[in-house]
């Protein structure tokens, strides 16, 4: 009785002791594994203290894959066995080993060699050196995720206390390195958002260099009343001022052309403003009339919501006044080319006049005389009718005009009278369109008086017909009714790689008579009066020839 006592008292001192050591391995595991990142430092690490502690073999770490049967040990201890670091699969060492660890049971072996379920794998265990094991699994969500084992080179009997040690450093040891794992994660996301923080800033510090300096000017606009919200110097320097002598004032306040507000409006209800021409005066400086190219488009926040208008706005103004200098500088020469016309055409009833006032004034009768003044005044008629043409050619209206097509065509046309009687061409009128147009009549005069002139210099040495038609049609492009005037000769017809410059200014085929002004000016006037001007020319020997097609709305000019 006293034996056993002693006995009793033996074993619960060795519990005791063991519980102790066994929570001095805990906490030596606990602070070597808390601060650790690196899942192979903290499978060493744990992987030693408990080695040491059980005083085994090998202690090894392995996490198991999505199969349920590759394990990989990614840590050892080791003291007399070689390392397994390296990839295994559970039933090359024992199928009764991966049935039990599936199913969350620890592999306990005192005995690989007499073991029965270590038969089939008897020499996997001979190589890696194992007598004795104790593989304990972790489980996570239902699935085999890592495993803990201790191997030693001699049968051993294992104790439920070391079997419960080995689950508990199971435990922490899996729940270190998810730690370590999330912590990482967490850093490397940390990380990944200072660069892309770091990115974004210098984004935003190129865009804003951008923005501060375009050549352009760039403001952002509220939705109520259109406040300036933000502006670029290039905006503010339009009215004179800076960026934050502008911001918070109205669009209207800084100016008042009548169509912003109407245009702003209209982006308000998401239609974009694209390449619009621009004119008027700001309230800094009203005296001041200026020319822009502007764009507005909405902007939507992430709910597609709109939240303000954004616009881009170039200044013209310089150039609008070069294109005015060289509009002029055609007229001039247009006026000097038909200075010629026009001389010809007066020439030849004041010639008749002296004539006839010649014989007036030595004629002995009366009648004679009275018929002769009658002749004479006739003449003077004659010039009065081409003076007021002339001058109703050159005559530029302050606003547009209902002008009838025909009498538009028919009073160009009369101009050139005595060119066309002294050349080969024969001219041929059609004229369709009823309706009457509202434009600037003595610019379209002028876009006329060009075409028909340079049909009649591509026809000059042989006889041709000069086709002069209008109609009533349809830009498809936009959808507007209007008119279509057509000018055609039956020339020798432009190249093709003329025709592909034909509009560009300076460029002439007529040598040093040409200003290369002509088709320029001709298309910008029809572009103002949102209209179309095409060439369709050909060289061919059997139909050749050259077509200029003109479309102007109804109501073509809105100035």
């Amino acid at each position: 009785m006293t034996t056993d006592f002693q006995t009793q008292i033996t074993e619960l001192q060795r519990e005791i002791e063991f519980m102790r050591e066994r929570e001095n391995v805990l906490m030596q595991i606990d602070a070597t594994t808390r601060t650790a990142t690196d899942p192979t430092e903290i499978t060493f690490s744990a992987a030693t203290l408990l080695g040491r502690h059980l005083r085994v073999n090998r202690c090894a770490y392995a996490e198991v894959e999505l199969d349920q049967d590759t394990l990989v040990v990614i840590g050892n201890f080791i003291d007399g066995l070689p390392s397994m670091v390296g990839s295994y699969t559970l039933r090359q060492f024992s199928s009764a080993a991966y049935d039990l660890l599936t199913a969350s049971k620890p592999f306990i072996v005192e005995d690989t060699e007499t073991d029965p379920g270590c038969a089939s794998g008897i020499e996997a265990f001979r190589a890696a050196g194992v007598r004795a094991t104790i593989s304990y699994p972790l489980m996570k969500e239902g699935r085999l995720t890592a495993i803990l084992a201790v191997h030693t080179m001699e049968p051993r009997r294992w104790h439920k206390q070391e079997v419960t040690l080995v689950a508990s450093i199971a435990a922490r040891c899996w729940e270190s390195i998810e730690r370590a794992r999330a912590l990482r994660a967490l850093e490397a996301d940390r990380e990944e958002l200072r660069r892309r923080s770091i990115e974004s800033e210098r984004q935003h510090a190129e865009l804003q260099t951008i923005y501060d300096t375009a050549p352009i000017g760039l403001a952002y606009f509220d939705l109520d009343d259109y406040h300036y919200l933000r502006l670029n110097d290039n905006q503010a320097a339009f009215f004179g001022l800076k960026p934050s002598q502008v911001v918070g004032k109205t669009l209207t306040q800084m100016s008042h052309i009548p169509v912003l507000r109407e245009l702003f409006d209209q982006v308000a209800r998401g239609e974009p403003v694209v390449n619009y021409p621009l004119e008027g005066t700001l309230v800094t400086d009203p005296a001041d009339h200026r020319y822009w190219t502007v764009s507005y488009f909405p902007v939507y926040g992430p709910d597609g919501a709109m939240q303000g208008i954004t616009a881009a706005s170039l200044e013209i103004t310089q150039q609008k006044k070069a294109e005015k200098a060289l509009i002029q500088t055609e007229k001039l020469a247009a006026v000097g080319r038909l200075a010629a016309s026009i001389a010809h055409e007066i020439n030849n009833p004041l010639e008749a006049v002296t004539n006839l006032l010649y014989l007036a004034q030595h004629s002995g009768s009366l009648d004679e005389v009275h018929d002769l003044l009658q002749t004479a005044d006739a003449e003077l008629q004659r010039i009065s009718v081409i003076a007021a043409q002339t001058l109703r050619f050159h005559r530029q209206a302050n606003s547009p005009q209902e002008i009838d097509t025909a009498a538009l065509v028919d009073e160009t046309l009369n101009v050139y009278h005595g060119r066309l009687r002294n050349s080969p061409a024969q001219v041929s009128t059609r004229m369709r369109a009823e309706r009457s147009v509202r434009c600037f009549d003595g610019e379209i005069r002028q876009v006329l008086a060009n075409l028909i002139a340079n049909a009649l210099d591509a026809m000059s040495s042989t006889p041709g017909d000069l086709f002069l038609r209008t109609r009533e049609g349809t830009n498809w492009s936009t959808g507007e009714r209007g008119v279509v005037f057509t000018v055609a000769d039956t020339g020798s017809g432009i190249a093709k790689d003329t025709a592909q410059r034909i509009f560009e200014p300076f460029f002439t085929t007529k040598g040093n008579i040409g200003t290369g002004l002509g088709l320029w000016i001709s298309r910008e006037i029809i572009t103002r009066h949102r209209g179309t001007i095409r060439l369709r020319s050909s060289q061919s020997p059997t139909r050749h020839g050259t077509i200029f097609a003109i479309f102007l709305p109804f109501d073509a000019a809105r100035r």
